[in-house]
């Protein structure tokens, strides 16, 4: 993630647990419910559940769908590792905007 200087740079290719993607750099708060993005590690790939306008906060609600339901369950079974009743491929961006993201095309 970066600042909004970087929009109009040419695609990226990134290695993740879903082969190789193709991503575009585009503010966070333009993502919209469903789109895809490759994290700030440029290995895990997210999909947006409540965009940055529909949140209370301002914030992106994600799920993360490179992680594997035995990671998820294994961090589920530990203490401490996720909150109770959380489920642990959810989480949310709070970064300060403007943030850019690649989003997968």
């Amino acid at each position: 993630m970066s600042s909004t200087d970087d929009q109009n740079q040419p695609p990226r290719r990134f290695r993740t647990a879903f082969g190789v993607v193709t991503t575009r750099e585009c503010l966070m708060t333009q993502l919209r419910q469903g789109e895809l993005f490759v994290g700030p590690d440029g290995k895990t790939v997210y999909r947006v559940l409540t965009p940055c306008a529909k949140h209370p906060r301002g914030w992106l609600a994600v799920r993360n769908l490179s992680m594997t339901p035995a990671e998820a369950k294994r961090l589920k079974a530990t203490p401490g590792a996720v909150e109770p009743g959380a489920d642990p491929q959810e989480g949310v961006f709070t970064y300060r905007h403007p943030t850019t993201v690649h989003q997968i095309v």
